[in-house]
């Protein structure tokens, strides 16, 4: 069935190169270098297939020439829909290129999503598949680890030194912004593009950059933000909790159960996972969630404590214990689903959130567990 449109679609063959993608309010997703190919062109938009998957409401400058005779055409596109190519097809193309074919010794695939499978039968299972939640063979190789961080450090106390260059960039520092990931067998691996930058640029700052189809946190957890919205706040505060990966969740595009929601921010990096939990790896993931909870009103109660942080601090440099009371008053008083009186660690993820903006600029420590209930 043809999609009824107001104009008249011109079907037209070009390629196109999207190297940034940006929205008000919002970072920019720079670097991209996805192609893609258009199809058809109206006075409302552009048809067009990409070989990625990109956000819905980004924008892209796009340089259109539709013939030599008309002027290019330099303008902003929004992406306003999308719809999937058949992935059957797409399996059934590699099936066909690969399984059974005598001029195929070896095929080793790299990527961040599983392989497609749609039955035991599948028309791809020759493949044998590990990732770094399941595959303890060759779970080091998924990031850096601490000794090959520890060699780096070592070229770049030594580069620095030959440059006469201030050393911005401790080892502890590494450690804190980028490990916190697991492999299979319980060691912890690194992000290593963010650890190269960290070491060439002599700074340590956030790097990150999605490997999935959304940039922002939210359109992971969007579709069901209340059985999320209590594990979000004691994530923050940098608590585990429970979950059940499955990892081919991440492969849809309308995530609504919460282990589906986990399992897509597990393959994409969001998260960590080890033993039976998820949990916020580090530092620079840590602040991509800060700056979720101060955006999405959706949020709830985690978001109204969150927008209290800012006066928080404040209130806390300026020695205003008055208002320190008032904002604590009011947590107090917020209908909160999570607060639990004589469950510390509940309760204290509910006073981190309200003391959120003070990470920005402080040290913060939570109190040694000690006493009755620890």
């Amino acid at each position: 069935m043809n999609e009824k449109r107001s104009d008249r679609r011109i079907p037209i063959g070009m390629s196109l190169s999207i190297s940034d993608l940006y929205k008000e309010g919002v970072d920019a997703i720079v670097d991209l270098e996805s192609s893609i190919q258009i199809t058809d062109i109206s006075s409302r938009g552009i048809g067009f297939i990409s070989k990625c998957v990109l956000p819905i409401g980004y924008y892209f400058i796009a340089e259109i020439e539709v013939s030599s005779e008309l002027p290019q055409i330099i303008t902003d596109v929004r992406i306003v829909r999308i719809n999937e190519i058949d992935k059957e097809k797409y399996v059934a193309f590699l099936s066909n290129l690969l399984k059974d074919r005598p001029y195929v010794v070896l095929s080793y695939m790299t990527g961040i999503l599983p392989i497609a499978k749609y039955s035991s039968g599948s028309e791809l299972n020759m493949y044998v598949e590990f990732t770094m939640v399941n595959s303890p063979m060759f779970g080091a190789y998924f990031g850096f680890t601490d000794d090959e961080v520890d060699d780096l450090y070592r070229r770049y106390i030594v580069e620095c030194d030959r440059q006469h260059k201030e050393k911005s960039v401790t080892r502890k520092g590494l450690r804190d912004w980028y490990n916190g990931y697991y492999t299979k067998s319980g060691e912890r691996v690194y992000n290593p593009r963010s650890v190269v930058f960290a070491l060439q640029f002599n700074n340590l700052a956030n790097y990150w950059t999605s490997s999935g189809p959304y940039d922002e946190i939210y359109y992971y957890i969007r579709n069901n933000i209340s059985d999320v919205r209590d594990d979000l706040a004691l994530m923050i505060s940098g608590e585990s909790v429970t979950a059940k990966i499955q990892e081919y969740a991440a492969t849809s595009m309308n995530l609504s159960t919460r282990d589906e929601i986990y399992s897509a921010m597990v393959v994409y990096g969001f998260l960590s996972y080890l033993n039976g939990k998820v949990c916020i790896p580090n530092r620079e993931l840590m602040e991509k969630f800060d700056e979720l909870l101060v955006k999405n009103e959706s949020l709830g109660y985690v978001y109204r404590l969150a927008k209290e942080s800012e006066k928080m601090l404040k209130a806390t440099l300026a020695g205003d214990t008055l208002t320190m009371e008032r904002i604590l008053e009011f947590a107090h008083n917020t209908e909160v689903p999570l607060l639990s009186y004589n469950h510390a660690t509940k309760l204290s993820a509910i006073v981190n959130l309200v003391d959120l903006a003070a990470r920005d600029s402080c040290r913060v420590e939570r109190e040694d567990k000690a006493g009755t209930g620890y």
